[in-house]
């Protein structure tokens, strides 16, 4: 019988998901994979992805679109476009799937030096760019029209703040203290602020440097 290969795909980040999640990423093998995945073959797996690093970055961006906080937080129509910035942020960092293979993708990046890779950056602007900044944007949009933000230049703005956070400090964790860590994160707290959406309060700020320190580990 032949597979929908579209379905195959999704099983494989299933399983694979899952077992990253119970075993670990390091202890989980790509045939323990195959022996969950109900007849499948490994060549079907690498009909698919070529490395078990492929399935993990296949997680991530599938985590990434299903659970974009940006996205999440338009729910909350009573908060201000400020408070639903901050909130989307905070979604994100609490999201302990998310952070959990983050913290792998980081591991791996530093280990083998992608984290400096044109290929590893390009990707992250892609997302950052057409998943992430569309429904910043929004919330920026709705911030303008309620008071809390004050900019004319709301796609830009949203692009610009995902690019100093999500690029800005991942690729400064390869070697960075927390004293420069906090000056970075301190140093976008006025930028932002400078550029009218003020969101970075003490608790985020402080909960930023957790979190990227933690990928420092």
């Amino acid at each position: 019988m032949r597979r929908d290969p579209e379905k195959t795909y999704e099983k494989i980040l299933e399983i694979s998901s899952k077992l990253f999640f119970e075993k670990g990423y390091e202890n989980t093998s790509l045939q323990d994979i195959v022996n969950n995945l109900d007849g499948l073959t490994k060549g079907a797996v690498y009909h698919h992805f070529s490395s078990k690093d492929d399935i993990l970055d296949a997680i991530e961006d599938k985590l990434l679109v299903e659970n974009n906080p940006f996205k999440k937080v338009l729910v909350y129509s009573e908060l201000t476009g400020i408070e639903l910035i901050k909130k989307a942020f905070l979604l994100g960092i609490e999201d302990q799937e998310q952070q959990y293979y983050n913290k792998i993708s980081m591991k791996i990046w530093r280990q083998s030096e992608k984290i400096q890779s044109p290929k590893m950056i390009a990707k992250m602007i892609e997302i950052n760019k057409n998943i992430l900044a569309p429904d910043l944007c929004k919330i920026v949009e709705k911030g303008i029209k309620d008071g809390s933000v004050d900019t004319k230049y709301p796609m830009e703005i949203s692009e610009q703040i995902l690019l100093q956070i999500n690029i800005g400090l991942l690729l400064a964790i390869s070697d960075i203290t927390e004293k420069e860590l906090t000056g970075k994160i301190e140093f976008i707290s006025e930028w932002t602020k400078n550029m009218g959406v003020d969101f970075l309060d003490k608790e985020l700020k402080e909960k930023l440097k957790h979190v990227f320190m933690e990928y420092c580990e």
